[in-house]
């Protein structure tokens, strides 16, 4: 696979890109690979590290946003990888950053956005800071917290991204710029679930996790069985563990039906995306 560096940014904050950063583009590049990806956050307000010390698909790089040389370095490493940039003047700096370094030709430029007009606006900008810094930019959006996947449904959604022949609006971003690749990023109740068990919903729906808790469930009943052989008694402490495995167990079969009906779905547009821009650079 080719070297990727996928720079996902808005000049906006709130607008999902640690959430389409770290459940979408780090596992797609781990899908490939099967080892961690490199994912490198640059936020002086929020942080990654806490939410997914449990993580096993990526390695987790916290950097200031005055650091350059750490950021270069990621820039220039053989590696894919992926960068979470912050909102506002740091996004601004680190667009022209990339732009200026020499690995700007395999950078893919991810701007996520919610549905409202303001979103819309920032996602322009945030596409002409870009073009202003990449002469050839390779640009994706991702619509977040999308509420069917459905296209006839989200495309009214977004009605300030696609507009609509019959619903006539000011500013559209198509109208703005042009169309683009797009993923989608549906919502799901369970989302801070997962973030709470310190993973990413690939993880969290992947066979291997949900055999191992089934494994855990096997070795606590034995366990409970035992202690009521012995005392004629349950305990509590093992009811507990049971009741907290169940509920995990259900809580992952969820993210995998997540995983397989829209991660899946966007990894095969991401594949789709690469591979029409390969065949236009090879022209």
């Amino acid at each position: 696979m080719q070297r990727i560096k996928f720079v996902c940014v808005s000049n906006k904050g709130g607008v999902g890109k640690t959430s389409v950063s770290t459940q979408i583009l780090v596992p797609y590049l781990f899908s490939k690979g099967n080892k961690p990806i490199d994912f490198i956050t640059i936020d002086d307000v929020n942080s990654t590290a806490d939410t997914l010390e449990d993580t096993k698909i990526m390695n987790i790089h916290e950097l200031a946003s005055d650091d350059r040389e750490s950021l270069v370095e990621f820039l220039n490493s053989a590696e894919s990888c992926v960068f979470d940039i912050g909102g506002n003047k740091t996004a601004n700096d680190i667009i022209n950053e990339i732009g200026e370094s020499e690995i700007v030709d395999d950078v893919w430029w991810v701007i996520p956005l919610g549905d409202g007009d303001e979103d819309v606006l920032n996602a322009i900008d945030t596409y002409q800071i870009i073009a202003l810094n990449d002469a050839s930019p390779k640009v994706m959006f991702a619509l977040t917290k999308v509420m069917s996947h459905s296209e006839e449904s989200y495309t009214k959604q977004f009605l300030y991204v696609f507009g609509h022949k019959y619903n006539k609006v000011k500013r559209t971003l198509w109208g703005a710029i042009g169309s683009h690749p797009y993923l989608i990023m549906p919502g799901i109740d369970n989302f801070n679930i997962g973030k709470s068990l310190k993973r990413t919903m690939y993880e969290l729906g992947s066979d291997d996790y949900i055999n191992s808790l089934r494994e855990e469930k096997v070795v606590n009943a034995e366990a409970e069985k035992k202690h009521f052989a012995e005392k004629e008694e349950y305990d509590e402490g093992l009811k507990h563990e049971s009741n907290r495995i169940g509920y995990n167990i259900s809580t992952a079969n969820k993210f995998k039906k997540y995983s397989e009906l829209h991660l899946m779905a966007a990894f095969q547009k991401i594949d789709e995306t690469l591979k029409m821009s390969g065949k236009k650079s090879k022209k």
